[in-house]
Order: C-alpha cells, then structure tokens, then sequence
C-alpha cells in the first residue's frame, strides 16, 4: 500500500478527452478524474478526494476503475526519473554529432535526353535538412530538449495504441476459440445429460400413463365383464335367493311345527325345486358363494374345488379372505363389509387366490348384499371369475404405453397431443426445439392449444397468417397432411393434424411437426 501511494499518476490520451458524461464511467469515478489537475501521488490525491463527500472505499473502488479503463496511468516515479535521466542523455549525445561536414564533389551527370525534374522532385542534400552545429559547448547547452520528450510521449502512445489492438485481436481469438468449444461440446453434453435423466423420465412418466391409461382401460373391461357376466350373475343370484328362501321357510315351518303339529309340506314338492337349483350352480364353471355378516363361509358352489383345489366343505365355516393372499385380505374384508352394511361404492374387487399347492391366481369377485325373507341383511353373496388374461392385458397396454411415450421423446419429430377441450395434453421436446419455444415439454401439459399457437407465431414468418391458417384446420375439424410453413431463422416446417378417436367417437387431436431439408423445402414452397 506505501509503494502504491507513493506512484505518480498521469492522465492518459483518453482521460485526458473524457466527455462530460465521462464515458459511462461511474458518478464518483467521473468525480475523482474531474478533481485530478495534474501529476499527483495517489496519496495526494486521496488526501484532497476523502472527506465528507467521497469515503475511503468509495475512493478505492473509483480509482480502480480509472485504471482498469485506462483514463489514469500509474507510474514508478524512480523508473519515470530513470527513464527521464536516459532520453536527456540520448538528446546531448545526438546534438553533440556533426551533421554539417560537405560531401565530396560528385562527377557532373552526363547530358540526358529528359528534361529535367521539376524543384519539388529533385533530392534535397543531408546538410539541407540538419540543424546547423552549435559553435561551441555553451550553445549545445542551450538547445531545448523538447524534441526528443516529444518523441518518447508518442513512442508511448503508439505502444498503448498497439497494447489496446494486441488485448482487441486476444478477446476476438478467445471468442472465436469458445464458440468453436460451444460447438464441439454441446452434442455431448446433451448425450450425457439425456442419458442421466432417462431412468427420472421413466420414473416420472410411469404414473402418469398409468393415470391416463386407467380409466379407460378399466372402463372398457367393465363394459365387456357386465355384458359377459351381467345374465349369468342374475341367474345364479336369483337361484340362490330362492334357495334361501325356501331354506328359510322350511325353518320356519319346523319351527312352527315345534309349537304346534301340523302336517308337513310333502317332500315331493320341496325336492324338485331345490334339486334344479343345485343342478344349475353345479353346472357352472365359476364358484358362487355366500358369507355371513362376519365375512365367514356359509356356502360354495362345486365350481370352487375346480378354482381353488379346496372342497366346498373345506370353505364352509372359514373366513373368505383366507384364501386369498396376505397384501389382498384386507382389502376384500372391507369390501365385503362394505356391502353387507350398504356402504359399498363398487360391487367388483379383484385379489390373488391362493389355490392349494400354493399357486395364485387372480380373480374377481363379484358381489351384492344378501336379505332374509323378513328383509333384513344376512351377509353377502356373489360369484369369482378367472381375471389373470385381463390383468395381463392391462398391464401390457401399461407397458406399451411407457415405451411409446419413450419413444416419443426420443424422436426428432414434434409431436403435440390436444384433449377433447382443446387442452395439451402430452408434448416432446422436439416440438419445444423446432417451434423455438423457450419452456420445458411438461411445463405445456394444462395449456390452450390457442395459446401454444400464439407463442409458436413469434418465431414464424408472417405471424398472422399462420395463425390464420391454424384457426381454419381447428374449425375445419378433418385431417390436415403436408402443411408447412417458414421460420423466422429460415427453417421450412411441416405440419400434420390428425384425429385421435375412441369406440368412433372424437378423443382428440394429434399435431406432428418435422423440418423439411433445405434440398426439399423450395420444392414444398
């Protein structure tokens, strides 16, 4: 810091015709170069500078930008002193030379055919043009010296003339050496990065199909299970309702009969109808059961031993849910519970038996409350079906949904899917690329296709008139193939709009965009 306040500071060419403005320099920098007349210490200078208007830091900090843009030089005075010393010298010792001694005479020119050049043209002699010698020491004394300071201030100009261009040319090379950089590196990092956030993608886009391929999936199940199943459950139900019934009367006949004899029903007319009912449940191929309001066994129908390896009699008196597996028993205990108390929002719930031998096998059950004669709930009754090729499906349709949208990401094509409402429902990043959107493909779920449109404008040539042409596809409402139009950056764009329909009806649409190669593109215009 003492060796720093003791150099002297001189202004530069450049200080020196600083505007008013000061050249975008600061207020207090501007300050400090105004209050500076002349060659200073910076000691000097902080004494006069520092006090109520400009603290120490504020002094620092502007001083520092005086120097870093080169409106104030700072100079050793011992080196400036030295330097100072070796051109005065220099000077004595080029005006101690005689430049006045005569040449020798030459031959006279030989007569030549060309006039003569004119005065300006003609060769000065040496002595012309060198000062006369001084007639002694004392009048070498007294020649100025200003020549020679003149020439040092103009060598250092040049050489800050030519520091500035040489500092110019290494910032061009360096920018030029880093956009080639740019250029060479960004495709690899982009791999790289692509390759990290693969597996987050996947992770990330799994629920969400999930989520989208659910409801649809399960409700065309639905249909084709209740169209399927829908007779045979009304039969069963209704034959095993009779059943009871007539279980129940003879009860309460027998009790009746308790109290007061009286002549029994025939057998002849009992056996029949019960005979047919258990002739129809054995003639099933899926088990028909009932539970009590406990969740407890009181019927099995023959089917089951052909489901579950276990004898009618082997249920008969067992909790139900024993026979599924662990992760499923409690969500079949409070399904059944849920209908035998006439709080079930569903009648179907699906679980993996338990066969003997230890194999599963996935099935459904179908369910609905079960009354007494007087009305009141006794339990539960209901049917199991085979539902592993079902389960297969869906989860297939999971899987192949998960690679499409994979796929989807992965390709260089746009691709944009709109809902029914005119909403985004799923986009690429290739469609964010080739449209010059500046956002990321999931921040466009949830938005207006309008207002995609209205962005993707902006980076188009004629603006409005693309938007013209997408207000009349979207209002046309048929497939549009082969519409292409420019890019603000000279880039030919194709477009595609399809309809995406389910069971015959209009889902949505689907919007693919490619860039057309420049050999195609004044074909396509």
């Amino acid at each position: 810091m003492e060796f720093e306040l003791k150099q002297t500071l001189t202004k530069t060419p450049q200080g020196v015709n600083a505007t008013r403005g000061g050249e975008g320099l600061s207020p207090k920098a501007h300050a400090l170069l105004k209050s500076f007349d002349g060659v200073k210490t910076v000691a000097d200078l902080k004494k006069l500078c520092v006090g109520a208007a400009m603290s120490e830091a504020d002094f620092t900090a502007a001083l520092g930008e005086l120097k870093k843009f080169e409106y104030l030089r700072a100079v050793d005075v011992a080196a400036e002193a030295k330097a100072k010393a070796e051109a005065e010298a220099e000077a004595k010792l080029l005006m101690t030379l005689d430049f006045t001694a005569t040449p020798s005479p030459a031959k006279p020119a030989a007569p030549s055919a060309k006039p003569a050049a004119p005065a300006a043209a003609r060769p000065v002699p040496l002595k012309a043009l060198t000062p006369a010698a001084p007639a002694n020491a004392a009048q070498s004394k007294a020649v100025p010296t200003s020549a020679p300071a003149v020439a040092a201030s103009a060598a250092a100009a040049n050489a800050e003339a030519q520091a500035r261009e040489a500092k110019a040319a290494r910032m061009k090379l360096e920018a030029e050496v880093r956009q080639k950089l740019v250029a060479v590196l960004q495709p690899q990092v982009e791999e790289e990065l692509r390759n990290r956030l693969r597996p987050k993608l996947e992770e990330e886009l799994r629920p969400k199909l999930v989520a989208a391929l659910r409801p649809g999936i399960e409700a065309e199940l639905r249909t084709a299970l209740s169209e399927e199943m829908a007779p045979r459950i009304e039969v069963e139900l209704k034959a095993r309702f009779a059943k009871t019934l007539a279980a129940q009367k003879a009860a309460d006949q027998q009790a009746a009969k308790a109290e007061a004899p009286a002549a029994p029903a025939p057998a002849a007319e009992q056996q029949p109808a019960e005979s047919a009912f258990e002739r129809v449940l054995a003639s099933l191929n899926m088990p028909v059961f009932s539970v009590d309001m406990a969740g407890v066994c009181t019927y099995m129908s023959p089917a089951w031993a052909q489901f579950s390896g276990f004898t009618a009699a082997q249920a008969v008196g067992k909790p139900l849910v024993e026979f599924f597996a662990e992760s499923n028993r409690r969500a079949i205990s409070a399904f059944l519970e849920g209908i035998a108390c006439g709080t079930a929002l569903r009648f179907e719930q699906q679980g993996a038996l338990v066969r003997m031998g230890g194999a599963q096998l996935w099935v459904e059950i179908s369910a609905a409350p079960l009354y007494a004669a007087s009305g009141s709930p006794m339990g539960v009754c209901g049917s199991l079906r085979d539902a592993s090729e079902s389960r297969r499906v869906a989860e297939q349709a999971e899987a192949d949904g998960v690679r499409l949208l994979l796929l989807v990401d992965q390709i260089d094509t746009g691709v944009m899917l709109e809902d029914a409402e005119g909403n985004i429902q799923q986009a690429n990043s290739a469609l964010c690329t080739l449209l010059s959107l500046d956002s990321a493909p999931y921040s466009l779920e949830g938005m207006a296709v309008t207002e995609l449109l209205e962005r993707a404008s902006h980076g188009c040539i004629g603006p409005d008139g693309f938007l013209h042409r997408m207000a009349e596809i979207r209002a046309a409402g048929k497939d549009a193939k082969g519409e292409t139009f420019v890019m603000s950056d000279g880039r030919v764009l194709a477009q595609d709009y399809l309809t995406v329909t389910v069971d015959d009806a209009v889902a949505g649409r689907l919007w693919l965009f490619r860039e057309v190669p420049r050999s195609q593109a004044r074909a396509v215009l």
